[in-house]
Formats: C-alpha cells, sequence, structure tokens
C-alpha cells in the first residue's frame, strides 16, 4: 500500500463559487474544503490534512494519503462536477512518495494543529465531546489548571498511545476558541466551539511501524476537517 504526502492547490475563486452554487456557508474555510474534497475524490480524499493560504487567490491542502496521484485523478474524472475539476486543477496536484521504513532513533521537529477534546456518553448513550481542559476542571474542580499544561498532557496520552514516538520537547505555539460547523446525528448542520491548538516540538522515533501508522493516522478528533496532521520537519534544538 502507498504512503504518500499529498500537495493540492485550492483555486479559491472557484471554490466560492461552487459553494454559493450549493448553498453553503463561507465562514468554515475547512469545512468547506473538506466537502469539496469528498465530492471530487470520494473516499480517496486525503486524511489527515490541513488547509494553508497559498497567496491571495488560492489554499494549499497538504496531508497524507494511501492513495497515488493517478488514483486521485481518476477518482476525480468519475466523480468531480467541472466547477470542482477547476477548483483542484490537475496540474497543481503533487505527490511525494513517503519513507518505507523509518529509523529507530531518529529525532525529528514537528508541527501538529489539532483540537484537543475528551469525549464520553451522557445518561442517554449520546456522545458529549469537550474541551479538554474545561473536562480537567470538572473532573477536578479543587485542583489548579493551566491550559497550555492540560493540552501539553493531552498531546503527551495521544502521542504514548499510538506507540511511534516519544516526544522530547513540546510547546504550545497557538491557541484559540474556534467555531466550527458540523453536522449532527440526523445530519442536520450545526454550529459548535472547540479549542484549536498548534504544537511545536521535537520527537524521536521508537518503533518504525508504529510511527508510519502516526503519520497516517493523525492525532485526535476531527481530522476529516483539517486538524490532527503531523509534520515533520529538521530538529533544531
Amino acid at each position: 500500500m502507498p504512503f504518500t504526502m499529498v500537495h493540492i492547490e485550492v483555486r479559491t475563486r472557484s471554490l466560492v463559487h461552487w459553494a454559493r452554487n450549493n448553498r453553503l456557508a463561507l465562514s468554515d474555510r475547512d469545512y468547506l474544503v473538506h466537502n469539496a474534497m469528498r465530492l471530487a475524490f470520494g473516499e480517496k480524499a486525503p486524511q489527515p490534512f490541513e488547509v494553508f493560504q497559498n497567496g491571495d487567490n488560492s489554499l494549499k491542502v497538504l496531508g497524507y494519503s494511501d492513495h497515488t496521484r493517478d488514483d486521485l485523478l481518476k477518482e476525480m474524472e468519475f466523480l468531480a462536477e467541472p466547477l470542482l475539476m477547476d477548483t483542484f486543477p490537475q496540474e497543481a496536484i503533487r505527490f511525494k512518495n513517503m519513507p518505507e521504513s523509518w529509523e529507530v532513533g531518529r529525532i525529528f521537529g514537528f508541527r501538529l494543529r489539532c483540537c484537543p477534546i475528551s469525549r464520553k456518553r451522557d445518561e442517554k448513550g449520546r456522545i458529549i465531546e469537550r474541551d479538554s481542559f474545561l473536562s480537567a476542571c470538572e473532573h477536578n474542580p479543587e485542583g489548579e489548571h493551566e491550559r497550555e499544561s492540560v493540552y501539553l498532557k493531552w498531546l503527551q496520552e495521544h502521542i504514548r498511545k499510538g506507540k511511534g514516538a516519544e516526544l522530547l520537547e513540546t510547546k504550545v505555539k497557538g491557541f484559540r476558541l474556534s467555531e466550527f460547523k458540523r453536522r449532527d446525528e440526523q445530519r442536520k448542520p450545526k454550529k459548535i466551539t472547540r479549542p484549536e491548538v498548534t504544537f511545536e516540538g521535537i520527537l524521536k522515533v521508537i518503533d518504525s511501524e508504529a510511527f508510519a501508522s502516526l503519520l497516517r493516522n493523525g492525532i485526535g478528533r476531527h481530522k476529516a476537517f483539517g486538524f490532527g496532521t503531523i509534520f515533520l520537519r529538521a530538529a533544531v534544538r
């Protein structure tokens, strides 16, 4: 099975035109790109991914995939309407093959934008999402909780569960509470507020296969909407 990094340029004007034709709100950029990619690429749309501003007239989607460039182009031929073909120009879809194995002990810098939440079921059996910081405050109301410390602990636990890497250094580079558009169990659109946190740090590979899975699967929830992608970089201390 291939393991690739995907770079997809998005023509903003065509995306906005498509969204207005389909009566979709423009306020949640990641949700909009998610919907457009699902209709253009189907189940082969990259995930996890992140959306970046790419100049004044375009966006850039960067993420991971188990498919090749030819797979995505073929899927577009079957599924995408003409305006989506213009939104994701074929000549601006680029791929690179990721390593087949990862050297144990190798150290990388990393960047990760994610949504640190906890989940539990209420008395009716429904799954409830909570900001992990608020959840920690509710679980131990007498304790002293720092938002950054709670988020760092959340990340540490998720990395530990993945079994592929060890965190050597981590810091919260950015935080905000963001309003997202999602669909409920009845598929009706609703607005939700969730924490958006960007981490930067240094990690060490401790298991080659598990590390590849960690990159493939991403971290946390809402990975289909632009969260949870681990981007590697040179380690600088």
